[in-house]
């Protein structure tokens, strides 16, 4: 009978017991029935998915060991299941599988209580944890995780606990949450990154130019308009259409600030240069109304054609930019040639071959210079 136990357990079945009769002699065994839990289809893909995301899953079941090795397999787990050996309390129970539970597939034989002593321990070995449940002693380990999802039909005090309450059922709704929060984390990222791109090389630029040049090559009323445009491009990141990593991200503040340095100080370079060439070549000399006006158009550019840059962590083709961002850089660059073709105030005309000389040189430095550069950056920026 054990035997015939242990083999529908191996099975993935749940084993109760069959008996009959009464009276003195008492109930006899006369059987063992096999009770299934019905695995639902899109699991294994689930599963898959999350992995395929960078995430590593791991089942926790009160089921026998061979039921859970079973479940595994189904879902793609493998067969490596660990269970909780006896002890006086959750920790002690731990102590044994401390050391391997992260190469687990699952984890058999728990009482309520590990559930939260495996968060627990999980954190305590450094990993951000994410944790679902339905019941209501799944309570404390889902307020414990970084993460306490709840399922659709969980208890109340199950999605009181939970940082967020899947709306349709099975788990594919963690699929769209991780693809969603890293969308919203890559938006953040470009952000960041531009706004310090940005800041680094109006200020470098600034101050470079005065320094070499003694002039001021931009004026009160053109910084108030180049503040103004490229605050429009700023705000359509918002939109953008970004690739999520397929990876956890973790914002790392001092990498993301060499990235942004770096580039900011190459665009300054490469900012400086031009003012120099321009200095003789477009007879900039002959007053400040144009070399305002120079300065402005060259900034409002640099800026535009960085932002299309550092919106994307791998090489600017790899994704395409927003309507809305497309439509905000297309209309700023025309309202800029505008004023460089006609003037504005106290800003002179430029003419056509600098304007052209102007957007041919900051597209050139923009796509075939920074962006390799900020992709090396990047790419080899230490995670946080």
């Amino acid at each position: 009978m054990t035997n015939d136990a242990e083999g529908l357990s191996a099975k993935g079945l749940r084993v109760i017991a069959v008996a009959k009769g009464g009276g003195t002699d008492g109930p006899r065994l006369v059987g063992l029935a096999g009770v299934a839990d019905k695995i639902r289809e899109d699991s294994r893909e689930t599963v898959d998915q999350i992995r395929g995301l960078g995430v590593s899953v791991k089942m926790l079941t009160g089921d026998s060991l061979p039921i859970a090795v079973s479940i595994a397999r189904q879902i793609g787990l493998g067969d490596k299941v660990g269970t909780m050996h006896d002890g006086k309390n959750a920790e002690d129970r731990m102590k044994s599988l401390d050391s391997t539970i992260e190469d687990s597939g699952g984890i058999a034989e728990i009482y309520p209580e590990d559930k939260y002593a495996i968060v627990k321990a999980l954190q305590g070995r450094g990993h951000i944890v994410g944790m679902t449940g339905d019941g209501i002693n799944d309570a404390p380990a889902l307020q414990q995780a970084e993460v306490g999802v709840a399922v659709r039909d969980a208890t109340d005090i199950a999605k009181d606990s939970a940082s967020a309450v899947l709306t349709t059922e099975g788990l594919g709704g963690i699929v769209a949450m991780i693809k969603t929060g890293r969308t919203i984390y890559q938006r953040i990222f470009s952000w960041m990154l531009n706004m310090i791109t940005k800041k680094t090389h109006l200020v470098g630029y600034i101050v470079a130019v005065l320094f070499l040049t003694h002039y001021f090559i931009i004026s009160i009323l053109s910084m108030v308009l180049l503040v103004f445009l490229t605050d429009f491009a700023t705000m359509s990141i918002s939109t953008d259409n970004v690739r999520y990593s397929l990876k956890p991200d973790s914002l790392n503040v001092s990498q993301l600030f060499k990235i942004g340095a770096s580039l900011g100080i190459l665009s300054t370079v490469e900012g400086v240069a031009l003012t120099m060439a321009g200095l003789s070549y477009f007879g900039l000399n002959g007053g400040t109304s144009r070399l305002y006006t120079f300065g402005f158009t060259y900034l409002v550019l640099a800026g535009l054609f960085n932002l299309l840059v550092v919106r994307e962590r791998g090489h600017f083709w790899k994704s395409r930019p927003s309507n809305v961002l497309i439509i905000t850089t297309v209309a700023e660059i025309l309202v800029v040639s505008g004023i460089a073709l006609s003037g504005f105030l106290e800003l002179a005309p430029l003419g056509y071959p600098t304007l052209l000389g102007i957007l041919g040189y900051v597209s050139i430095v923009s796509f075939l210079v920074n962006d390799p550069v900020k992709v090396y950056l990047v790419s080899n920026s230490t995670p946080a």
